[in-house]
Parts: structure tokens; sequence; C-alpha cells
């Protein structure tokens, strides 16, 4: 009986996330007014597209990759709503946290405490 596996690989850095798991992919690229939707698979659970501009995430402006961590951080698990530019016409989203769930880094582990 043949398996199946899931394969996920998360690549973050300054100016660019690149998250793919199987046949989906995500990649952002940060730019002056927004993350820049550079690959988008049709499939994709948060609902953008190529060329779309990731403008905000929760009450939060994002222009960088690691403000748009810091917003889905910051919604603990809930759904956060998000604002796309899409041809030019701004688009509301929700995205569930099980669907952004997987573009977060793990934490690190806490420092031990002196006692």
């Amino acid at each position: 009986m043949p398996t199946t596996s899931t394969r996920d690989v998360l690549v973050i850095e300054d100016t660019r996330l690149d998250w793919r798991r199987n046949e989906q992919v995500l990649e952002l690229v940060s730019t002056g007014d927004g993350l820049l939707v550079t690959k988008a698979s049709a499939a994709l659970a948060l609902q953008l597209h190529r060329g779309d501009r990731l403008r905000t995430a929760g009450r939060t402006q994002i222009t960088s990759v690691a403000q748009l961590i810091a917003a889905l951080r910051a919604a603990a698990n809930a759904p956060i709503e998000v604002h796309v530019l899409r041809d030019g016409v701004q688009v509301r989203l929700t995205w569930a946290a099980a669907a952004y769930a997987p573009l977060l880094p793990p934490r690190a582990p806490s420092p031990p405490t002196s006692g």
C-alpha cells in the first residue's frame, strides 16, 4: 500500500518568505508597500493569488516578513482578517488559524531559569 508523506519547507529571510508543502507553494517578497505574492498555488487555503500585495494583517500594516509573523503570532491561533491589493482593488480575506499556522516558524525555547 503506498504511503503519502507531508514535506514542509519554510524559509524566512528579512525580505522573503518561502513556504512549500507537497504541491502547495507560497512566496512573499517585501516591497515598500506590502508583501508581494510572487508564487501562490491555486489550492492555497490563504486565498492569495500571484501579484497580490498583502497590506495589513489584523490591525498591523505589513511592510516586512517580520511584521507579518508578529501579527500572525498576536492573533493567538484565532482567525485573522487580512487586506490585500489585487488588481488595484482592496480585498478583505479571513485566514483561519489552521491556514496560517504553517507559516509560523517554531518559537525558540525559553532560556532556563536559575533557582
